[in-house]
């Protein structure tokens, strides 16, 4: 996530976000098990909690701004490339955090019109959109309670996520462990 990109939204702790999260993962699977079964919520189970989500598939290079992904909380609907759709029915672990950080801009941003809108002026860490849904899409597939003793490697494997991703959840551990 670059810094300077995002939407200021409600300011939120990490802890807020784990928590937020984890209610998530906690109604989709259980709570201990690793893998979490993002195309199955997306697909099938998300109507459950929002009756009239929308998952549109589109085309390759036919998002706005170059996304890969993207997310209106107010009307309840992902878009996402083709490719990225594909590579998280297939496991890729980049196109599941993707997807991931677009369910929580979905879960945590619904009174954004555009969740993913770049500002001119500083937007502190806590109050950008963006990092928010990066937080969330790390604890919602690999929560930090979860994978202690874990190699990144273990991380990205076990939990189906981004080199990226599981070195974040792996340096919020460190952090969360140093604080303690």
């Amino acid at each position: 996530m670059t810094k300077d990109k995002g939407y200021r939204v409600r300011p939120k702790s990490r802890r807020d976000i784990e928590y937020i999260a984890s209610l998530v993962r906690k109604y989709f699977c259980s709570e201990t098990e690793p893998f979490f079964p993002i195309m199955d919520v997306l697909e099938k189970r998300i109507q459950e909690l929002i009756p009239d989500f929308e998952l549109h598939i589109e085309p390759d290079g036919s998002l706005e701004g170059k996304a890969r992904a993207l997310t209106f909380p107010n009307e309840h609907i992902i878009m996402v490339e083709e490719s990225v759709y594909l590579g998280a029915l297939a496991g890729c672990g980049m196109d599941r955090t993707t997807l991931a950080h677009e369910l929580g801009h979905l879960f945590m941003h619904p009174a954004v019109s555009f969740a993913k809108q770049f500002e001119s002026t500083s937007v502190k860490t806590y109050e950008n959109s963006e990092w928010q849904s990066d937080v969330f899409g790390g604890e919602l597939l690999a929560p930090i309670r979860l994978i202690s003793r874990k190699t990144i490697f273990e991380v990205e494997e076990e939990f189906g996520v981004s080199f990226a991703a599981a070195r974040a959840q792996l340096k919020a551990l460190s952090k969360k462990c140093a604080e303690v």
